[in-house]
């Protein structure tokens, strides 16, 4: 993602926003922050380790939160017990999530994201345009995996299950998911001034 020329406000607000797009494509630092600069003050996930485990957080997120709408949906409502009873897929689902996520999905949704997309719009709609292909994605997917685990693996019985989760795997991940996601990854991995330097 090639910035454009900014200062003051907007370049730190873009700049934040950018950061989202290295998380969900991988690019490298240097096209995301054209300047030395930038590239100090970054937070960006700039190792494997980093990289592993910011794809961990946001994979047990979203299936949690999916797993806890799902189980809401075939009980009939959310109780206290339905945030327990979502941990019992959780060893399964979020391996599957993270192999997809890590290896394939992040590269093929960025594709798909710039063929309606320009390296010159802003890094915000750039950053949305990603998430929104990785949702479409990953949500029939995971619905597929779900089904044929946990269901009567139909064709029918998929399509239900992709129809009832992507509405919400949309606003979980746009709204909720993603922001946590970042934040607990910049809790982990804290970088000082000094130390960018």
């Amino acid at each position: 993602v090639l910035f454009r020329s900014m200062n003051g406000s907007r370049a730190k607000t873009d700049e934040g926003s950018a950061l989202v797009c290295l998380f969900l494509c991988g690019e490298s630092s240097e096209r995301l922050y054209p300047t030395t600069q930038m590239r100090r003050k970054s937070k960006m996930p700039k190792t494997l380790l980093e990289k592993i485990v910011f794809t961990v957080v946001m994979a047990a997120i979203m299936v949690y939160g999916m797993i806890v709408y799902n189980v809401a949906l075939a009980t009939g409502g959310v109780t206290n017990a339905t945030f327990g009873m979502a941990l019992h897929e959780m060893p399964i689902m979020v391996p599957v999530a993270f192999v997809l996520e890590f290896f394939v999905v992040e590269k093929l949704a960025t594709a798909l994201a710039f063929t309606f997309m320009r390296p010159t719009d802003r890094p915000q709609f750039i950053t949305y345009a990603i998430s929104l292909m990785i949702v479409c994605i990953m949500c029939p997917v995971m619905s597929l995996v779900a089904t044929v685990l946990f269901k009567e693996p139909s064709f029918g019985t998929w399509v239900h299950t992709f129809g009832c989760n992507f509405p919400m795997a949309l606003c979980w991940q746009m709204f909720y998911c993603g922001p946590l996601s970042r934040f607990i990854f910049r809790a982990i991995f804290r970088r000082g001034g000094q130390n960018a330097q």
